[in-house]
């Protein structure tokens, strides 16, 4: 990189306690901008980024003019709560140009672009974290939950959704005026099929492209992976109603 920019990704809202570390052969910056904040600037409100104030679109951050490590609040215009951001300086880490970090506490209020702007020619590695939603659900002080709808055609696959490694006490509910089933596939084993071996599904087992699921019955049945107990309504559906159908996970 010469005298450019590199966007290497968006920090979304909702996040905790993001942490960016740069780490770089030559004088490289870190800078973040509030993507939801478009009013001046076409890339969003500069949260940390150094500028020339002789130039008149400058886009200033709250912090990115300051040499050492300093922290402030950043102010939203959605009247949300601030954030307190802090950033190592534009001199780095023990006057290391091309070594910076920055931090934000707490919530992320906004989505934030991230990216690394080149003084000089030089290479660099990014990293970023941040910790999980502190939301109840996430917490375990309430049930988490959702639904949907969609359509689907006669004869399709439609993906929905994932089920993290480690969920249990989970319940899948389908209910469908047609005769549609639900279908659980083990995405870590693409051995014989790409899309993943099935572990709940039933298929025409003459074709031989049929990915059978370990359990595949039409009545309730189960099986246990990982310590795991996948329970399936079967293909007839709840009290014989073919579309309506569940799975769930628990540990027995």
């Amino acid at each position: 990189m010469n005298d450019n920019q590199f966007i290497p990704g968006v920090i979304p809202k909702q996040r905790y306690n993001v942490s960016i570390t740069l780490k770089a052969t030559a004088d490289l910056d870190i800078n973040v901008f509030d993507v939801l904040n478009t009013t001046e600037y076409e890339e969003g409100r500069a949260i940390v980024a150094w500028c020339s104030l002789a130039n008149g679109t400058c886009n200033l951050g709250v912090l990115g003019n300051n040499d050492d490590a300093a922290g402030t609040y950043y102010y939203q215009s959605n009247g949300l709560a601030p954030m307190w951001v802090e950033y190592s300086g534009y001199n780095g880490v023990a006057s290391d140009t091309g070594h910076e970090w920055l931090k934000i506490e707490g919530e992320t209020m906004t989505d934030m672009r991230m990216s690394v702007w080149a003084f000089a020619t030089g290479s660099a590695t990014l990293t970023y974290t941040w910790e999980g939603s502190r939301s109840a659900c996430c917490l375990g002080v309430e049930q988490c939950g959702g639904s949907f709808k969609r359509q689907l055609a006669e004869g399709t696959l439609a993906i929905v959704g994932e089920v993290p490694i480690g969920i249990v006490d989970l319940y899948i509910l389908l209910k469908s005026e047609e005769d549609i089933d639900i279908q659980v596939l083990d995405t870590s084993n693409t051995t014989l099929y790409p899309e993943g071996q099935a572990l709940i599904g039933w298929c025409d087992a003459s074709n031989s492209t049929c990915n059978l699921g370990y359990y595949s019955g039409s009545m309730v049945g189960s099986i246990v992976i990982d310590g795991i107990t996948i329970e399936y309504s079967g293909y007839n559906g709840i009290d014989k109603s073919l579309g309506n159908e569940y799975i769930r996970y628990m540990v027995k």
